[in-house]
């Protein structure tokens, strides 16, 4: 079960898209992202910049990499994944017409396989 605390290290082409979205919204704030076309239209943007306007991004990406690395990540203690105990004084499920049909053919099908 993953831990919603936990962070994990953000890619530089995932700041350019948070960068564009919110430039997107400026621009048009009553209109919805359509998520396919944006990002392919980011994908191919993205693709087409310079190593040098690409470096911003980079740079966020490492700052945010060093201040992950420099505060690691402690989990908390005595947290388990939750096991819920069925109560066996509890009636069972009722069957489903499948089941009734099962154990009604499942000795006659059990009989001929044994018998070959």
């Amino acid at each position: 079960m993953s831990d919603p605390a936990r962070r994990v290290k953000t890619s530089a082409y995932s700041y350019y898209i948070k960068e564009a979205a919110e430039d997107y919204k400026k621009e048009h704030p009553n209109e919805e992202i359509a998520f396919a076309e944006f990002s392919k239209k980011c994908a191919e943007t993205w693709k087409k910049m310079s190593e040098i306007d690409k470096l911003k991004f980079s740079q966020i990406a490492d700052e945010d990499t060093r201040r992950l690395n420099a505060n690691p990540y402690i989990p908390p203690e005595n947290v388990e994944d939750k096991v819920i105990d069925r109560d066996p004084n509890l009636p069972d499920l009722a069957h489903s017409a499948f089941f009734y049909f099962y154990e009604d053919e499942r000795d006659k099908v059990k009989s001929q396989i044994t018998c070959r």
